[in-house]
């Protein structure tokens, strides 16, 4: 991953030396890993996917010719990324007014909030080689949203049943809780899987229990 390449394609250029100056200094941008293209004639369909560890896509960017006066179709290098199961963000306040994250290779954002997370996303790149699109997406509160949004899929499996009374679950749904439970426990350095469990078969979760309880370890997550 070390010798690939982050390409960010934006044709508003005068945004990115305006409004977006500050997010792109603060990224310290490697010239040789993380390129700024904002227009089709400065690469290719070809150049891109041949070194490329993620593409960023402003969703207004237009069909044009490459550097070699070939087509260079959008469409094309979308399905590409995808076929080739490619990492690539489409961002545009326009077009994209919420963050959808669909792990592992595909992200839509506003632009505003793509800048604004962008330093912390480029610098994981370029000094580990990692593409973290949920960095991307969450920004530098990272942990700390991962943590609320599996804390709301885990409560999710509560619906249909009154606050306090005790809830039980099918054989699918125990699999899918105890892999949220064991997510939201390597991020909180702190195992809850074996008693939540004992909780669940010993007939006692109930929703306000639950709930206080992540409460409790949610409020000292920074």
């Amino acid at each position: 991953m070390m010798d690939k390449v982050l390409y960010i394609i934006d044709d508003h250029e005068a945004r990115q030396n305006t409004t977006y100056k500050p997010f792109i200094e603060l990224a310290k941008i490697d010239s040789e890993r993380t390129k700024l293209i904002h227009s089709t004639n400065q690469i290719s369909i070809n150049d891109i996917l041949k070194n490329t560890a993620c593409v960023c896509i402003h969703e207004s960017m237009p069909n044009g010719i490459d550097r070699n006066g070939n087509g260079f179709d959008f469409g094309k290098l979308k399905q590409e990324l995808k076929n080739k199961l490619i990492p690539k963000v489409l961002f545009s306040n326009a077009a994209n007014q919420l963050t959808v994250l669909n792990l592992p290779s595909q992200l839509t954002m506003k632009s505003d909030d793509f800048y604004m997370n962008l330093s912390y996303f480029v610098q994981a790149f370029q000094n580990d080689g990692i593409i973290d699109l949920e960095l991307l997406a969450l920004g530098k509160n990272y942990n700390r949203e991962k943590i609320i949004r599996l804390k709301n899929e885990m409560l999710a499996y509560f619906e249909g049943f009154e606050r306090d009374e005790p809830m039980s679950m099918s054989v699918e749904d125990r699999i899918n809780f105890k892999n949220l439970l064991e997510q939201f426990g390597e991020l909180i350095h702190e195992p809850l899987v074996d008693v939540t469990f004992r909780v669940l078969n010993g007939k006692k979760l109930t929703k306000l229990s639950f709930e206080q309880t992540l409460h409790e370890i949610i409020k000292f997550v920074r």
